[in-house]
């Protein structure tokens, strides 16, 4: 708990009930993910093997044979030719750099929300423009608790055949009133289960009201309902 305070510079205190992030856990980053952070980071590592390779041979033609042929009659290159190759080989192992650090960040998924649960209001931390935003919600105003599971196929491939397999997420959102009106509190794609429990937990004591959905939500739907869900959604 007390590393997740530190990312979002929140003190310690006894007093917090639990802190709620889509922060993937150790060694749970998505299947997904994976595939396609261990793809661009071996593309990366080839593209940089080649570059580096035409680089050796563009140093060694120009130092070594180049010199040697011309005594003998031949012709040395343009200047304008050589820049040429040199901007071709700064681009490939340009395109090496960035496929790499792709593949690095894919592997190093980052929260983009927390929620820290006190005993009378919770805070909700989110990501805007770089940078963390704070919304604070005293408990007797939520409404209500909508609960809608989610979960991705993904394909597993084994000696034997291929297996279908799902990954499972838990969506939460909370409608609360503020200055006569109803707004919503989304914290899609919520990891970190034990906490989970201990929020839904602490406001079920409360006396919210829980709704459990079986809605299936597609990535698309997650991104509609982020800020605004309609409660025509549950």
């Amino acid at each position: 708990m007390q590393k997740l305070l530190d990312k979002i510079n929140t003190s310690s205190d006894d007093s917090i009930k639990a802190i709620v992030t889509d922060e993937p856990t150790s060694g749970n980053v998505g299947t997904e993910a994976r595939v396609v952070g261990y793809t661009f980071i071996i593309v990366g590592v080839l593209l940089g093997i080649f570059s580096l390779f035409l680089l050796s041979i563009f140093i060694q033609h120009n130092l070594f044979i180049a010199p040697f042929l011309f005594l003998f009659g031949g012709e040395i290159q343009s200047s304008g030719m050589l820049v040429v190759k040199l901007i071709g080989i700064t681009i490939v192992l340009g395109f090496a750099v960035i496929s790499f650090t792709f593949g690095l960040t894919q592997l190093q998924q980052k929260a983009t929300w927390y929620t820290v649960l006190y005993p009378n209001y919770l805070v909700f931390k989110y990501r805007e423009k770089g940078k963390f935003v704070e919304k604070k919600v005293h408990l007797p105003a939520i409404r209500n608790c909508f609960i809608i599971p989610t979960r991705k196929p993904y394909v597993q491939f084994s000696r034997i055949k291929p297996r279908v397999r799902f990954e499972f997420s838990v969506n939460i959102h909370l409608e609360y009133e503020e200055n006569d009106e109803l707004h919503y509190l989304s914290m899609p794609l919520a990891s970190q289960y034990n906490q989970i429990n201990k929020l839904i937990t602490y406001l079920q004591e409360e006396h919210i009201p829980m709704y459990y959905s079986h809605v299936r939500m597609t990535k698309k739907r997650i991104d509609s309902t982020r800020h605004v869900p309609g409660s025509s959604e549950f």
